[in-house]
């Protein structure tokens, strides 16, 4: 019997609840970012709610740090809330990922979810989901739809938009990077340790370009570098060949091409998180796409 799929709201509403039985469900949820320990960010706080913080009215809010591995950020597909699992253990975090070749943007099953009203933000926003099994592949699974301006508390947010028309341009390789999959190679943050678990020894390339949404009223950045979108233009032979021998002009009319024709048969699915650092008048948006 297939497991019954649940929403984030509902597990955190029913995990109060100590009768509650997460036996046979599933949290379907779009791996957004991921984070490592580095220099600034040595531990991590989280807040735990006195009370039902699930009813909006915890009765006392109390923070701790603590150590941690990988934080995988993951936003639920059938509704526009963030949650976080945390990996205590490099050997956690293989057996989150052992099932598959996950990377940013891939849709995972969590198995069997608890959330036991830890949070990470201190406005009780991203709640800290407890997971036992390994992420299940889930490729079978549609993401709604939720734009950029459903929010407005601290934390980690997402976006997703359907038949979007995009203009794409100044398609360039970028090397090196990264040669794992698990990070998406992404080049724009040099300093920071990289999330990949397993990788092979030599440096890898990776594809970047401006991605500008046709669309009114819609704007979720600018340049991005990206493996998974390298994957959408180049085919499999090339993909492994060296940076060296692609062809800048090759690479650019191919990306002509593809976004031309994807424009007409009913345009791009966008996916992404933002994320509000302060009180919504000192607001700053940290924004990531893939």
């Amino acid at each position: 019997m297939a497991p019954t799929r649940v929403s984030v709201s509902t597990v955190q509403e029913n995990s109060g609840d100590r009768r509650y039985n997460p036996e046979d469900t599933v949290l379907f949820a779009i791996l957004l970012h991921i984070a490592r320990p580095s220099v600034t960010l040595p531990n991590i706080t989280v807040w735990r709610a006195s009370g039902k913080a699930s009813t909006g009215t915890p009765s006392k809010k109390t923070s701790r740090e603590f150590a941690f591995d990988r934080m995988f950020v993951l936003g639920d597909i059938s509704e526009s809330r963030c949650f976080v699992v945390f990996a205590e253990s490099a050997a956690m975090s293989r057996r989150y990922l052992q099932y598959a070749e996950f990377s940013i943007g891939t849709v995972v099953g969590v198995l069997e979810p608890v959330i036991l009203e830890k949070f990470l933000s201190n406005e009780l926003e991203n709640p800290i989901v407890n997971v036992r099994f390994p992420f299940q592949p889930a490729t079978q699974a549609v993401p709604g739809s939720f734009d950029l301006s459903l929010h407005g508390q601290v934390g980690y947010h997402q976006f997703r938009f359907h038949n979007l028309q995009l203009t794409i341009t100044s398609a360039m390789v970028v090397y090196p990077t990264c040669s794992g999959e698990l990070c998406d190679r992404r080049s724009d943050e040099p300093n920071k340790p990289c999330v990949c678990v397993e990788k092979p020894p030599q440096a890898g390339w990776s594809v970047s370009a401006r991605i500008i949404p046709d669309n009114d009223g819609i704007d979720f950045g600018n340049e991005y570098t990206s493996w998974a979108m390298a994957k959408l233009f180049v085919s499999q032979p090339t993909l492994e060949l060296p940076a060296s021998l692609i062809i800048q002009q090759g690479l650019r009319a191919a990306v002509r091409d593809i976004v031309g024709r994807v424009n007409v048969d009913g345009g791009w699915t966008v996916a992404g998180w933002f994320k509000c650092r302060s009180a919504p008048a000192k607001r700053r948006r940290e924004l990531r796409t893939w």
